[in-house]
């Protein structure tokens, strides 16, 4: 016991505080600013705004449709049945015959897809977060870019450099009024000049985002034949993110817009000349079917083995889970739920949109009309101010924008701002009208206050 007693005593005291932490990889110390932002994520999700929680803030800067939850609920809470099967790995790692025969038939009647995917021809993980991550080591290797079109999701960013180290290059299109035209691939071929002239990252691939986040547009047939050409002329690959497929409305200030046009209802070595090997289509449950948490996202390469092969080996890193599985499932089989729900999901887009563009109009504020997704693009340049309440001035752009996002939180309402979207200037701000309109009633009243102040 002395023994031990003097072993223990030996030396001087190790204060805590004086303790270096465990060192951590290169890897994790690059995470710490995305996890601080997420710290910020998390603090408003605990805070948000509910009859229970009235002083909470209202979350009108995510991609989330809370229109038809309740419902929802009521539907899976009824339909939930899990089989001896579920509580095993399933009849695959990647994918699962349930799943992938239910969304084959979902892609036939609603996608026009010309191809009639087999369940090896999918991969399923958990939400496209895991999915882009994969695809971008597959495709990239470490300092090789991704081209996207801006403005873009910002969740393109981590996906992109996470885990994968990969590069998102945005494309500036802010010359073009039309962000859906066809003469938008010129500014493509610009970038790819500019970054070989500059020695720029190597590209490997190119995001289609369609319908658009965050602009909430559809593209026409003629502009998507563009990118298959460019990708081809490349020699890329493109990946089609289709995640807001069927969350589509009708807006009367748009009525030449073009429906959603599915990646897999095109002949594409007919129609652009391209290979389609070089094709890939994401999708997955969140947004059309409102449940961010179960986390589901798709990938499918029906013309390209060895990638499916080669993304099928690093599928156990995302499997879904077979509850997730098992409720999707049953909601897609069902048929006449499915088409109901499409039916009324799309009608109550329709009136929240709206709704929100009218009070947006009423006090004035710039805004691009939409027919997909879940936002609104705004301009509120002309909101922004150059001098706080406490006389600090604000002297650039981006300081005045962030000025503004924090006003809006204070008044208790998160709205995404332009600068993680990558807008062509400070002063555009990303409204998610998805709410349920009681809970955008409070939002939009929230927001006009801000404004109000600011004339």
């Amino acid at each position: 016991m002395r023994r031990f007693s003097s072993w223990m005593s030996s030396g001087a005291p190790v204060q805590e505080k004086d303790r270096e932490p465990p060192k951590l990889s290169k890897r994790a110390y690059g995470y710490v600013k995305e996890g601080e932002r997420m710290k910020q994520i998390a603090e408003l999700s605990a805070n948000q705004y509910s009859k229970d929680n009235p002083d909470g803030v209202v979350i009108a800067g995510i991609a989330q449709n809370s229109i038809l939850q309740e419902e929802l609920a009521d539907y899976f809470n009824a339909h939930l049945e899990l089989k001896e099967q579920d509580f095993s790995y399933g009849d695959s790692i990647s994918s699962s015959d349930r799943l992938a025969h239910a969304l084959n038939a979902l892609f036939k009647t609603r996608f026009n897809s010309r191809v009639d995917l087999k369940p090896d021809q999918f991969v399923f993980g958990g939400g496209l977060t895991a999915i882009i991550d994969q695809l971008t080591s597959l495709v990239c290797d470490v300092g090789e870019g991704i081209l996207i079109a801006e403005p873009y999701y910002n969740g393109f960013n981590h996906d992109i450099t996470g885990r994968s180290e990969g590069i998102p290059v945005g494309v500036s299109l802010k010359d073009f009024d039309d962000l859906a035209s066809p003469a938008t691939l010129d500014a493509f071929e610009d970038k790819l000049t500019e970054l070989k002239s500059q020695d720029g990252p190597t590209i490997r691939a190119v995001i289609l985002c369609s319908p658009h986040n965050p602009c909430g547009f559809t593209y026409p047939r003629e502009t998507i034949i563009r990118y298959l050409q460019f990708v081809e002329k490349h020699d890329l690959h493109l990946f089609v993110d289709e995640i807001y497929a069927l969350t589509t409305f009708a807006n009367p200030n748009m009525p030449n817009a073009p429906p959603f046009q599915s990646i897999l209802s095109f002949d594409i070595g007919k129609e652009s000349g391209c290979d389609p090997s070089r094709v890939h289509c994401l999708y997955g449950a969140s947004k059309d079917f409102s449940v961010n948490g179960l986390r589901i996202g798709v990938f499918s390469s029906p013309w390209n083995k060895q990638f499916m092969t080669a993304f099928q080996a690093n599928s156990i890193f995302m499997k879904i889970s077979s509850a997730s599985d098992a409720l999707w499932s049953t909601l897609l089989n069902d048929r006449d739920y499915l088409d109901k729900y499409i039916h009324k999901n799309s009608r109550e887009l329709a009136a929240t949109y709206a709704h929100s563009a009218c009070f947006l109009r009423a006090n004035g504020v710039p805004f691009r009309e939409a027919n997909s997704a879940m936002f609104i693009w705004m301009d509120l340049r002309k909101f922004l101010r150059t001098k706080t309440d406490a006389g600090v001035v604000l002297s650039s752009q981006q300081a005045q924008e962030d000025d503004l996002a924090a006003e809006l939180i204070k008044a208790g309402i998160f709205i995404a701002p332009g600068q993680i979207y990558a807008a062509p200037e400070p002063g555009f701000f990303r409204l998610t009208f998805t709410l349920r309109m009681d809970y955008l009633d409070v939002a939009l009243s929230r927001f006009k206050k801000v404004l109000d102040a600011r004339r």
